[in-house]
């Protein structure tokens, strides 16, 4: 999109993609994005990365435009730890897993400043959640890292344990995570 055009309801976030029903991903966004967000009727945006958002950000959410979506910044503070392999911390992607997997945060939007990282991360482990294949979950989060996939987020999600996830109760029955 230039510069000089309006902005679209055709012009979604960079990295953005469905996840599940209610359930989207993306980098964060721009107001230039949210005539494209506006009819997701987002109930929650939940940012993993540790960066503060952005002046235009912070406004939507505090100006009428924004009221009745929350704003979740589950990884303020939560930075990588000096000498840690790990990419991100564990308890950051368990808080986020059982985070999304609560019906009363959707629809929900989770972010991250690259949308690939933290937020690839997140979505691998839940599909470890689901429980599938390895090859699966990293076939998915290198399709959408590109040319950015790195081997210590792809390493985080194999060994991650999803014992440590509390699934909310009325999730994780016969009919899978994701009855509504």
């Amino acid at each position: 999109m230039s510069s000089l055009s309006a902005p679209s309801p055709f012009d979604p976030p960079p990295h953005f993609s469905l996840i599940h029903p209610h359930l989207y991903r993306t980098s964060t966004f721009t107001s230039l994005h949210l005539p494209f967000l506006r009819p997701l009727q987002l109930r929650t945006v939940l940012s993993l990365g540790p960066e503060l958002p952005s002046r235009a950000l912070q406004s939507y959410f505090d100006n009428e435009e924004g009221k009745g979506v929350r704003f979740v910044h589950l990884g303020a503070g939560r930075g990588r730890e000096m000498g840690d392999w790990r990419p991100v911390r564990e308890e950051l992607i368990k808080e986020a897993l059982e985070f999304v997997l609560e019906k009363r945060n959707m629809p929900c939007l989770v972010m991250d400043q690259s949308g690939i990282h933290e937020t690839g991360i997140l979505v691998g482990c839940l599909r470890k959640l689901e429980r599938w294949t390895l090859s699966a979950v990293l076939a998915e989060y290198a399709s959408l890292a590109g040319s950015r996939t790195r081997g210590s987020n792809e390493q985080f999600i194999e060994l991650f344990d999803t014992d440590l996830v509390v699934i909310p109760q009325g999730r994780g029955g016969s009919n899978g995570l994701w009855t509504l």
